[in-house]
């Protein structure tokens, strides 16, 4: 049989002005019907749309044409096959039989589709699902659907089935049929744990694209009922705002004994609020806000508000602003007591920061001189009284209370001389710190003190160079001894109570600065790389088996052709639809690497580092002025990441070490950590750390735990904070089913969840506790 291939380039003049282009095996015209017959491999292209079948017959006149056989039509978004379709050239109306349209991830089919307009089909017979294989693992009869492509497919007498199991029968049913955020309810979630059985029924409501908020009705099992209502923004590309508020009517809590007592308190509540705000390059604002009505509540509900182990919750308001050398802050921080052993024992007792102000000067180099400086103003509040009363007789006894409230100003310049030669790098600094005090008792009070550092360094370095195309194209190694002296020769204060009780808490660690005399010293060995920043693996030259170089040989990665993409639907892998880990995605095509890089197509990593030191302490006056040698290595690579500190104490003779390594390949991880001190007497701690997870065929795990050597009693009882999940991930790319449960530390009892999404108009739909809930699921309403 004689094939000839010809393309035909036919200029219509159809109503929408496209132009189309035509190719096929077999071209055939009758002039006297006017139709044009394009038989085998048929492609009609115009500028919206293409369309594949094996016939095509085509009115000329009328600019109609029925296409047959395998029948693929590509426009707008939408992707059709079908045995038949019959249609026009100047109009998007056309009748589909037995006919599937994908739109998105949304996948309708039917014996007869009629389209209305570009994206409005009427669906008989017809059937809706997201999952890719044949037969589906769930889908949706429907005898007549109304779908609107970017809209809604509205479905009539509607059978669920699940793995071709008819579930139940709905009279009617509203699917979203558009990625985008859509008002409705969201399903529900759920969970069992030690308060029993809890459930919440969120809303969803897009207020615009920028805005969003959900509020949630729901019942914590023996505790009663939750309500929250959480809003989100986003304003610029950094600035935005999230907040939640909630409250529940905890029967439990309200029973809850204190010193024989019950609290009698079941309306308990808490918000949180993050904002960031960037008004210009140079000036911007952060909020950070958290409260609760009592103590407890990070324990109870740590879904709800984080902090469970935390001394306090922290609220705080940062503003800063900055030119090229100097920055401004200006900072307020606000702090729940979290330790209090009455939850409802009020906050009068916690200091604040109301308000802290600081500006710093960079260095700037003057002469041979580099100057820079600090200065802050602090304001400490507590609505208690100002002391802490240790004798119980509410009058300060400026011999035994502490103050702890006062304003306090700090200025703190210094200047250094940097001495650099081709052997060393010699830094002497000199600054004076003076401390202004307003406090509430015998006056006002001050200290001034000076303070001396030399740093001297030195660097012995090799660098190697490797070949251009490599991805580490230079490595240099070098070894840097150092030491590091640091005096505070004396130090004035004023005669005040806030200086003179030993050990006393003051405001922070700026008041804590006393009389040093100490020398730090120690090496650090470096692996530097100059890395490029997108690798691409070149094709490299082979050998042939003559042993000669092959210039026209490659790789075998290079030799292996691109695989021709199937046009049929191929769903997102089930990795990436639920958002859980990063999925290995297919090979996709390389560009080009460039043949001359520049300077800027380059990066500076550091692979490894080693560092060994030590200190003295001349002022030591126990006996023991040497601290802890200290051996820290920090090493990363592509799949691994090592945090390695090693300490040993030379009077007791003790070695303790604190460790992390992470490896990751594929769908496989593992993190251990470990800590061990015993470098003190009497003080032991021994605390191992593990997670790991690993995929075997269609499920991934989860698992971690602490294991605390250093508590008493049984093994089962030295195991803290477990948890372990399974999830099911089915080859369809449709659902995903994860089982959880956890057992906290600081909480007795254990919480189960169970967590199942359906892939719905591109979105993870589904039920569960642990925030899975990720798009609003929209029943009728517009």
């Amino acid at each position: 049989m004689f094939w000839l291939i010809i393309t035909i380039l036919l200029n219509l003049l159809p109503a929408e002005g496209e132009r189309s282009r035509f190719s096929a095996d077999k071209y055939t015209r009758n002039a006297k019907e006017d139709k044009t017959v394009l038989d085998g491999n048929v492609t009609i292209v115009n500028d919206t749309s293409v369309l594949r079948a094996d016939s095509v017959e085509l009115n000329n006149k009328t600019n109609e044409f029925t296409a047959t056989g395998k029948v693929e039509y590509k426009a707008s978004g939408l992707d059709i096959k079908s045995e038949e379709l019959k249609g026009s050239m100047t109009s998007a109306k056309g009748m589909i039989k037995n006919g599937r349209i994908l739109s998105g991830k949304d996948i309708f089919e039917g014996a007869k589709i009629n389209r209305v307009s570009r994206n409005h089909f009427l669906i008989q017979e017809g059937s809706y699902t997201s999952c890719t294989n044949d037969p589906p693992d769930w889908r949706l009869y429907g005898n007549d659907i109304d779908m609107t492509s970017g809209e809604y497919a509205h479905l009539k007498d509607v059978v669920i089935e699940l793995f071709g199991l008819p579930i139940t029968y709905i009279p009617y049913f509203v699917l979203p049929i558009k990625n985008e955020r859509q008002s409705g309810f969201l399903p529900p979630s759920f969970g069992f744990g030690s308060d029993g059985f809890n459930i919440n029924e969120p809303y969803f409501w897009a207020i615009s694209r920028s805005q969003d908020a959900t509020f949630t009705l729901g019942h914590y099992g023996s505790r009663g009922l939750k309500e929250a209502a959480e809003y989100r923004s986003v304003f610029a590309q950094e600035s935005f705002a999230n907040m939640y508020v909630f409250h529940v009517d905890d029967k439990k809590f309200a029973a809850t004994i204190y010193n024989g007592q019950p609290l009698n308190k079941n309306n308990r509540y808490g918000a949180r609020m993050d904002q960031d705000l960037k008004f210009s390059d140079d000036i911007s604002a952060k909020f950070r806000i958290r409260y609760v009505t009592d103590a407890n509540i990070p324990r109870d509900f740590s879904e709800e508000m984080e902090g469970r182990a935390d001394p306090s919750l922290e609220s705080k308001f940062l503003l800063l602003a900055h030119t090229q050398n100097v920055a401004y802050t200006s900072n307020i921080t606000y702090y729940e007591d979290m330790l209090n052993k009455n939850p409802l024992s009020s906050n009068s007792t916690q200091p604040q920061r109301l308000p802290e102000l600081s500006l710093n000067l960079a260095k700037t180099k003057y002469s041979i001189f580099m100057f820079e400086a600090d200065a802050s103003y602090l304001n400490v509040y507590r609505s208690a009284p100002f002391f802490d009363d240790m004798n119980n007789d509410n009058v300060f006894d400026p011999t035994t209370d502490f103050i702890r409230t006062g304003q306090r100003f700090d200025f703190f310049p210094r200047v250094s001389v940097p001495i650099t030669t081709t052997v060393f790098k010699l830094t002497p600094a000199a600054g004076v710190r003076y401390d202004f005090y307003k406090l509430p008792v015998d006056g006002n009070a001050h200290r001034t003190l000076v303070d001396f550092t030399v740093n001297l360094l030195s660097e012995i370095s090799k660098s190697y160079q490797r070949d251009s195309y490599r991805e580490f194209r230079a490595l240099k190694h070098s070894i840097e001894p150092f030491v590091d002296y640091h005096v505070i020769p004396t130090i004035k204060q004023s005669p005040h109570p806030f200086f003179d009780i030993p050990n006393a808490p003051m405001f922070d660690s700026v008041d804590q600065i006393g009389k040093t005399n100490t020398i730090t010293y120690g090496i650090t060995n470096r692996l530097m790389a100059k890395q490029m920043k997108n690798y691409i693996e070149p094709v490299v030259p082979a050998k042939a088996e003559d042993g000669e170089e092959c210039k026209t040989c490659a790789s075998k990665q290079a030799e292996k052709k691109e695989k021709k993409k199937d046009d049929s639907i191929v769903a997102e892998s089930t990795d990436k639809f639920l958002g859980l880990r990063e999925a290995d995605t297919k090979s996709k095509k390389k560009a080009k690497q460039k043949e001359t890089p520049s300077e800027e197509d380059f990066t500076i990593v550091q692979p490894l580092q080693w560092r060994l030191y030590q200190s003295y302490n001349f002022l030591d006056t126990t006996g023991q002025p040497f601290g802890n040698v200290f051996s820290d290595i920090t090493a990363s690579h592509a799949w691994m990441s090592l945090l390695l500190s090693n300490f040993y104490n030379i009077y007791t003779k003790r070695t303790g070490i604190s460790s992390q390594l992470r490896l990751t390949g594929g769908q496989r991880y593992v993190q251990v950590g470990y800590y061990n001190d015993k470098t003190k007497p009497g003080a032991t701690t021994d605390q191992l750390q593990l997670q790991f997870g690993f995929g075997l065929w269609r499920f991934f795990t989860n698992v971690r735990f602490i294991l605390n050597n250093s508590l008493p009693g049984k093994f089962s009882d030295r195991i803290q904070d477990k948890y372990f999940d399974l999830i099911y991930n089915p080859p369809s790319s449709c659902w995903y089913l994860k089982f959880a449960v956890s057992a906290p530390y600081d909480k007795p009892g254990f919480n189960m969840y169970i967590t199942f999404s359906l892939l719905i108009s591109g979105q993870a739909i589904g039920f569960g506790s642990e925030g899975n809930l990720l798009s609003a699921m929209n029943f009728g309403s517009k």
